[in-house]
């Protein structure tokens, strides 16, 4: 099974978020938080029991970023994800990182990220 999240804000860059002071990514990573918890299917997602599948997709307007970009500005999101119950741990027996990606937007899109999460049998 594969559930959807999206998020009305696009993910922190990897260089932006390891720029800021820690008070501020902790502020970053509280929003983040009831962003995900906000979302209007959020109760519809079972807790996880076992491994799932993340892939994190940026739809911004910056300029394109790399996997591993995307991937590492998305590491409080994932915390996030297992302290709602979405994810077991973030430990690779309990995930496994589908390849991040960046989407440019259309001229007048607002940004936005989209996250999938699927079962693993």
């Amino acid at each position: 099974m594969t559930w959807t999240i999206t998020i009305e804000a696009a993910t922190p860059s990897q260089n932006t978020r390891e720029g800021k002071h820690w008070g501020s990514k902790t502020r970053e990573k509280r929003t983040w938080y009831w962003l995900i918890r906000a979302c209007p299917n959020f109760l519809a997602i079972p807790r996880a029991s076992g491994k799932r599948r993340l892939t994190i997709e940026r739809h911004a307007r910056t300029v394109p970023q790399d996997p591993a970009n995307v991937h590492g500005g998305c590491k409080g999101i994932v915390d996030d994800l297992v302290q709602h119950g979405l994810l077991v741990d973030d430990s690779p027996a309990w995930i496994e990182h589908g390849e991040p990606r960046h989407v440019p937007l259309a001229k007048g899109e607002k940004p936005y990220t989209v996250i999938y999460l699927e079962d693993i049998a």
